[in-house]
């Protein structure tokens, strides 16, 4: 499991409701293979991105950090729980549902959302029968989340001219960085993952993901060396300041 499933990286606990949606719970009334009501379940957007972005208060840098965690981590995560669902341990259904549930609302992916919550309430009560047909709107719906989350992946024209050689924001944004850490104050978590949208692929990226490991155990030198790592990668000089 990976940052996102394990609620680091910023994430924050899903408080928003979802839209009312009155799941149909009389079989007769269902639609073939589905365990959803389908003419409510349709009117749920696929991913509310402005409410994902609100939940973010606007930071696209940490809103595209927790879609590259869920897309590289969900294969994994759905694989197990199908494997859970196939084993009958309903118990671990339920416990990896739980998971994704609250992964997925801190996303807004509403329908995938109000899947693994009916499913989460069907282990609860071990109704095998009914988890077993939730699972392919699972998949399918999981699917069209993924698709809608790649295109967030994808940098808008602005990006790609400021990464093409003007590193000012990236050089404000680092030496903010480097004076918080000389005075050995807390770094929150999104404020290294802001510098994501304006570092170069590769080792600079790697070094991202170093230093934001290096602030969250305290280790400030490590920290100092890192932010040095990535201003040389990108011919930024910072200027260090005496206390």
């Amino acid at each position: 499991m990976t940052t996102s499933f394990h609620g680091r990286g910023g994430a924050r606990p899903f408080g928003d409701s979802i839209p009312a949606v009155e799941l149909v719970t009389d079989d007769s009334a269902m639609a073939p293979d589905s365990g959803l009501g389908v003419a409510n379940f349709l009117d749920i957007p696929v991913w509310d991105r402005a409410r994902a972005l609100k939940r973010v208060r606007g930071r696209r840098d940490r809103l595209s950090y927790l879609v590259d965690a869920f897309l590289r981590d969900i294969a994994e995560v759905s694989a197990r729980l199908q494997q859970m669902i196939e084993r009958g341990c309903m118990d671990e259904v339920g416990r990896i549902a739980h998971a994704i549930n609250g992964v997925v609302g801190n996303l807004s992916g509403m329908r995938v959302r109000v899947i693994v919550s009916e499913m989460e309430l069907a282990a609860r009560v071990s109704d095998a029968v009914r988890v077993q047909r939730l699972w392919p709107v699972f998949t399918q719906q999981l699917q069209l989340l993924q698709q809608q989350l790649q295109c967030q992946r994808c940098p808008e024209p602005i990006d790609l001219l400021r990464r093409a050689g003007d590193h000012s924001e990236l050089a404000l944004l680092l030496q903010q960085l480097m004076e918080k850490l000389q005075r050995c104050e807390y770094t929150d978590a999104g404020e290294v993952q802001a510098l994501l949208p304006h570092i170069d692929a590769g080792a600079a990226q790697q070094a991202v993901e170093q230093l934001l490991q290096e602030t969250c155990r305290f280790d400030f030198d490590a920290a100092v060396g890192s932010i040095n790592a990535i201003a040389d990668m990108h011919r930024i000089n910072l200027a260090f300041t005496d206390d």
